[in-house]
């Protein structure tokens, strides 16, 4: 299924008060992976957590992210990426 033939609002989702897009989904990529834009304000962090089946990877578009992958912490910014494995707990803090 191709992205455009998907309906707009079946690819936006509100969740812990932020706006994701889904940008690609799994249906769109053969399982492989998901892509999800999401749009966040100053202070938002998840608890931190941990996924079983799937990495995670982030690329900050605009501002700037702390991001903490186990016991470390780095800042991120537009234009850079981070990736968080699977089975190592993880969360993010926006900052800006």
């Amino acid at each position: 299924m191709l992205a455009d033939t998907i309906n707009p609002p079946q690819r936006d989702r509100w969740f812990a008060g932020t706006l994701m897009r889904i940008v690609a989904a799994s249906t769109d990529t053969a399982g492989a992976l998901t892509v999800i834009e999401q749009q966040a304000r100053l202070g938002f962090t998840p608890p931190l957590h941990v996924h079983r089946r799937e990495d995670t990877a982030f690329l900050v578009l605009d501002g700037k992210l702390t991001v903490r992958l186990d016991a470390d912490e780095s800042v991120i910014g537009a234009g850079q990426f981070v990736w968080l494995p699977r089975d190592v707990p993880h969360s993010f803090r926006v900052d800006s």
